[in-house]
């Protein structure tokens, strides 16, 4: 099993080393120490309303989350997630989880979606991440796979079945899975991490959230 979760961290996982510098709209090199000091300047500031401090949360978990470091971007994300009282972010909470994945910390992971299921009172796009945020949980923990075979059916979830097939590949080792895989995305990044010798781009998470067929693939 621990074989299994290091190739899980090495292919699902794999944070970004390096955040690339790009120009500031006042046209000097962007500097990511300089930013999140920045930010975190910001959040402290008593000026700052709850509103404000939730958007620089979000900015400052974004920029933490890209550079790899995961467990403090969960930190910010779940300050995020209760800096407006009374307007709990799920949206927040549920990207605290993915970067509590990524670190390994299942169990808080797992609390974390939970939560979201039983609670949450927003859009029914977030109960279908938090369902399939705990699948993805219960498939790395435990190897239990059920929910994720019945989304694979799910026309909910349809956008991500391409992520499922691999993700229960993986997980099983069942060549129905890769084979499926191959079948119906022939030209998908999961499979072209199957059948070639490729690296995903930038890789954090990636097959956890939508957006990951943006992703350049780099041979």
């Amino acid at each position: 099993m621990g074989r299994l979760i290091a190739v899980l961290f090495f292919l699902i996982f794999m944070p970004v080393a390096v955040l690339v510098a790009q120009e500031s709209a006042e046209g000097k090199p962007f500097s990511f120490q300089t930013e999140t000091a920045r930010l975190r300047e910001l959040i402290a500031d008593p000026k700052s309303g709850p509103q404000q401090k939730h958007d620089l949360l979000v900015e400052l978990a974004g920029l933490l989350r890209l550079a790899g470091d995961n467990e403090g971007a969960a930190a910010a994300w779940k300050d995020a997630a209760t800096a407006v009282p009374g307007e709990r972010d799920d949206r927040a909470l549920l990207e605290m989880t993915v970067c509590l994945m990524a670190i390994g910390e299942w169990e808080e992971a797992a609390q974390a979606a939970r939560l979201v299921l039983l609670t949450s009172r927003n859009a029914p796009g977030i109960m279908l991440r938090a369902k399939y945020l705990v699948a993805q949980i219960e498939a790395f923990m435990r190897g239990d796979t059920v929910a994720l075979e019945l989304y694979l059916d799910d026309p909910d979830y349809a956008s991500l079945k391409p992520a499922i097939y691999y993700t229960l590949y993986i997980i099983t080792r069942n060549e129905a899975y890769k084979n499926r895989l191959v079948a119906e995305y022939p030209d998908g990044p999961e499979t072209r991490l199957l059948t070639d010798d490729t690296t995903p781009f930038p890789g954090a998470m990636w097959l956890l959230y939508p957006g990951r067929e943006s992703i350049t693939i780099l041979r």
